[in-house]
């Protein structure tokens, strides 16, 4: 009892903790549990084999993605809604960024197949929240936004993010 208390307490300041990876991490946790599924192995499969494919100096050491799922997963578990409303502190500024790291993500809802109607509820949610928040607009004055989509653009592109995906360049 005092041991889950103590990770609790310990989860409960990681909410608003962490940058790409863990946003990455978080949102395809939150659509793989409403597929019915969890932090399972297929999934860490997938992200895994997607890790292996980056040069090795740019790649997260297995355990270290196996404990940033397992978190992120545990954040999900403890207070889902608090976990997706919080998830845009962790994301870029970078409208480009954001959109590339949306094409990742969808490409890895979709590794399994076609979405149920909850995977697909849970993903329209989390690319409303990676959209940049509308800005006051004057009569002039147009915002820039991600595309809903990349269907038709090429998946490299998504891949090529990835290097920058788990060692993204410090701020500053």
């Amino acid at each position: 009892e005092q041991s889950r208390a103590r990770q609790k307490a310990q989860l409960e300041g990681q909410f608003e903790q962490g940058g790409t990876v863990e946003a990455m991490l978080r949102s395809l946790a939150y659509i793989r549990l409403g597929e019915g599924g969890g932090a399972d192995e297929r999934g860490f499969a997938a992200l895994k084999n997607l890790r292996d494919a980056q040069p090795a100096k740019a790649a997260l050491s297995t355990a270290d993605l196996k404990h940033a799922l397992r978190e992120q997963y545990l954040l999900l578990r403890l207070d889902e809604e608090r976990a997706i409303r919080t998830l845009p502190k962790l994301l870029p500024r970078d409208l480009g960024e954001r959109a590339n790291m949306l094409d990742v993500i969808r490409l890895m809802a979709r590794a399994k197949g076609e979405l149920s109607s909850e995977g697909k509820r849970r993903l329209a949610r989390i690319e409303k929240l990676f959209a940049p928040k509308p800005k006051r607009r004057s009569a002039d004055s147009s915002s820039a936004s991600i595309p809903p989509d990349h269907r038709n653009s090429n998946r490299s592109s998504a891949r090529s993010f990835l290097p920058r995906l788990w060692h993204p360049p410090p701020n500053g």
